[in-house]
């Protein structure tokens, strides 16, 4: 059998990432002949096929998802080979995904200091389950979440921490008071959609220890969490990096827990990812060393 190429790996790991074999070809700069006469060799050269033709749709089968991960590493340990030795090559343009709370108030900073040593990443937000499908779909090379349940194919390193608070009304009987438990019991609630890290934890810590709760209204915004609450329509519990300025201005106020509650900020990418060498800039950039990673 002779040696498969690294641009039949290429061929086939951009079709799986896209779906579709012209989309992969014009990312590659390629013929869509070519491409396809590439990814006919691998198939060739394996004995298998690694696509399912769906609706005119390329959908990996069984042991596509069986190569994906292996090509992926290969094509990042030639990248790697390539910024190892070449003193003058360009890294590559990382795409980074983050949690909505990460992304509005935490990314910026980052990406203004990421500037100075690499070029800026594409950038996704969602919220973190959400990314985490992502990066399992190599649809992103990394992930910034908040979210403590992560799947156990990823690596994860634990970032850094933020507060969880619950807001109120300005005018509300409980702004500004330290409550107990039986004294939220019987409020409204207006809280993230399921699956973000922010109900999560309010489904974690503070759901179990209420009688009685009346969910009035889901939101997949974080501004639109706090106007809501601002007009009146019930409590929330949100980040307090978040809500600090709506707090200083006087939009909103704090509910102050029984006990404070902070949740932890993780970083995490697939193990195949690890010789990216854009995702070791970007880990030293937060203080991280690839060797520190516990898998999930």
């Amino acid at each position: 059998m002779r040696d498969l190429s690294i641009r039949q790996l290429r061929v086939f790991a951009s079709t799986a990432r896209h779906g579709s074999l012209g989309e992969a070809a014009e990312q590659l700069f390629m013929t869509r002949s070519a491409a396809s006469q590439a990814l006919k060799g691998l198939e060739q050269q394996l004995g298998v096929t690694v696509f399912d033709r769906v609706q005119q749709r390329l959908v990996m089968n069984s042991h596509g998802h069986m190569l994906l991960p292996l090509a992926v590493d290969l094509l990042a340990c030639q990248q790697g080979i390539w910024e190892q030795f070449s003193s003058e090559s360009n890294q590559g343009q990382l795409r980074i995904g983050a949690s909505l709370t990460i992304g509005n108030f935490l990314l910026p900073k980052l990406l203004a200091d990421l500037k100075t040593v690499m070029p800026l990443p594409e950038v996704s937000l969602a919220n973190s389950s959400q990314l985490q499908l992502q990066l399992k779909r190599y649809d992103i090379d990394i992930a910034l979440i908040e979210s403590n349940v992560i799947d156990r194919s990823l690596q994860r390193h634990a970032w850094t921490q933020d507060e969880m608070i619950v807001i109120a009304p300005t005018e509300h009987p409980l702004a500004e008071q330290v409550v107990d438990w039986q004294q939220l019991s019987a409020q409204d609630w207006v809280l993230r959609e399921p699956s973000s890290g922010s109900r999560e934890q309010f489904e974690h810590h503070i759901a179990p220890k209420l009688k009685h709760m009346n969910l009035v209204l889901e939101l997949n915004s974080i501004a639109s969490i706090i106007a809501s609450v601002a007009a009146g329509l019930g409590l929330s519990l949100a980040s307090r990096l978040a809500c600090q300025q709506a707090l200083d201005n006087g939009e909103v106020s704090q509910v102050l827990l029984p006990e404070r509650l902070h949740r932890q900020f993780f970083v995490v990418y697939p193990d195949t990812n690890r010789h990216l060498p854009q995702l070791n800039t970007l880990l030293k950039q937060l203080g991280i060393t690839s060797s520190d990673a516990n898998q999930a």
